[in-house]
């Protein structure tokens, strides 16, 4: 399909080395981490950076970079890491598999096949066309583990 065709040129022209996922997920490391890889019920602190594979960003949590993009800079908004807990649904089912393939303090390259993104409908009104595969620059700033919020002790011991 030309979604093939446009990715591959995307990596080609970027000359990035990819990981190929069975999901058609494909993951370039930019920075190595070196802490631990969530899983699914852990909460997230990601900075990214969404683009098309023209370049064209579409939307990001770094302030700095809305900035130079007036179409998408609001300043009303406070651009900060997002926050969620994996497992959800509350993001595109490729965003959340990079991000389960991450260690804290990495930085990767995602690269999201729209079976993976907003699919055969795209995002009505907003540059996300239909079949239109998603790039995201992320950063995995935190990993809050799921059983590590609000730890009760059961039995306080003597």
């Amino acid at each position: 399909s030309s979604e093939v065709v446009k990715v591959q040129k995307y990596i080609d022209d970027n000359k990035l080395k990819v990981e190929k996922l069975p999901s058609g997920l494909q993951i370039a490391t930019v920075t190595a981490g070196k802490g631990e890889t969530p899983v699914k019920g852990d909460s997230v602190d990601v900075n990214y950076v969404g683009q098309l594979v023209s370049g064209k960003i579409f939307d990001t949590s770094r302030g700095n970079i809305a900035k130079l993009h007036k179409d998408i800079y609001n300043p009303q908004r406070p651009y900060a890491p997002l926050a969620f807990t994996l497992g959800k649904g509350s993001s595109i089912p490729g965003f959340e598999e990079a991000i389960l393939h991450m260690k804290k303090g990495e930085k990767a390259i995602a690269i999201i096949p729209s079976s993976l993104g907003y699919g055969e409908q795209g995002m009505p009104g907003s540059p996300i066309g239909p079949f239109t595969p998603l790039v995201f620059e992320l950063e995995l700033m935190n990993v809050i583990h799921k059983d590590s919020v609000a730890v009760i002790p059961s039995a306080m011991k003597n």
